[in-house]
């Protein structure tokens, strides 16, 4: 079917059925997948209130100990 200057593919909405796969599956990422997914989080931006709330609870662990 094309849609303006595309092409797009559908499926007959009798055999939509057909089209359908749920399946869980648990797997444990690979050491390579949670290296790369803990430097992305590293790289993500910390809003300053962010910043000064975390520095704030820092120096009060640091009075009680």
């Amino acid at each position: 079917m094309r849609t303006g200057d595309a092409w797009a593919f559908r499926t007959a909405a009798d055999l939509g059925f057909l089209m359908t796969r749920e399946a869980v599956e648990t797997r444990k990422l690979s050491r390579a997948a949670i290296e790369t997914l803990a430097i992305v989080a590293y790289h993500q931006p910390v809003t300053w209130r962010r910043s000064r709330r975390s520095a704030a609870s820092r120096s009060a662990h640091y009075r009680t100990c």
